[in-house]
């Protein structure tokens, strides 16, 4: 599978509170993948699956971090049955060729992450490869770009799941059980440093 053979190419926006930089880099992000919009959940929790609409009361961590959690949640309910789509946060940037990668058809597959072991100033682990371009990364992070499956989508969607850390971490939960890989060439994307805040109930976070 080629990333052009994923019609559903979604970047998560916010354009209440995007700052100049941010809204230049999404727009360039769309025009390069030939992605669409999508605006960040605002906090309706009746727009949300019924089994996470009480976590938004006891997270630890701040109401931005659960906007875009469930803005996430909601990208999968809307898209459950397509076969693959693509999902990409506001700071993604497409730095290199990706049509040009050899996707495996696996369940959920990183375009660009940091291992936990990584993050600690380890090395990557992985636990083998999927093909020439797609590796198992031991414990990934970063949720900025990412290819998901239908199938994957409605196994998630009905996990409970608490809200109680960033979303990348929590996807690790997600993840159990579930087939993923990610790129062995992480020079293909990126995300920019410029950090916007996100509105939840018109408040900005």
């Amino acid at each position: 599978m080629k990333f052009s053979d994923i019609s559903k190419r979604i970047v998560i926006t916010c354009k209440s509170v995007e700052s100049e930089l941010r809204r230049s880099n999404i727009e360039q992000l769309i025009k390069d993948i030939n992605g669409t919009e999508y605006e960040a959940f605002a906090g309706k929790l009746n727009d949300i699956h019924s089994s996470e609409r009480d976590v938004i009361h006891r997270s630890e961590v701040g109401r931005g971090a659960v906007s875009l959690y469930l803005t996430h949640l909601a990208i999968w309910q809307a898209h459950q049955d397509e076969e693959y789509i693509a999902v990409f946060e506001s700071d993604a940037k497409l730095i290199g060729n990706i049509d040009s990668v050899e996707l495996p058809k696996v369940n959920f597959i990183y375009l660009d992450y940091q291992t936990t072991d990584e993050f600690m100033g380890k090395r990557l682990r992985s636990v083998g490869n999927l093909n020439k371009d797609v590796i198992i990364p031991v414990r990934p992070l970063r949720t900025h770009a990412y290819v998901i499956s239908g199938k994957a989508m409605k196994k998630m969607l009905g996990k409970r799941v608490k809200c109680n850390k960033p979303f990348d971490w929590a996807l690790l939960d997600y993840l159990n059980g579930i087939s993923y890989g990610g790129l062995k060439d992480r020079t293909l994307f990126t995300y920019i440093e410029d950090v916007s805040t996100i509105m939840i109930n018109g408040i900005k976070q």
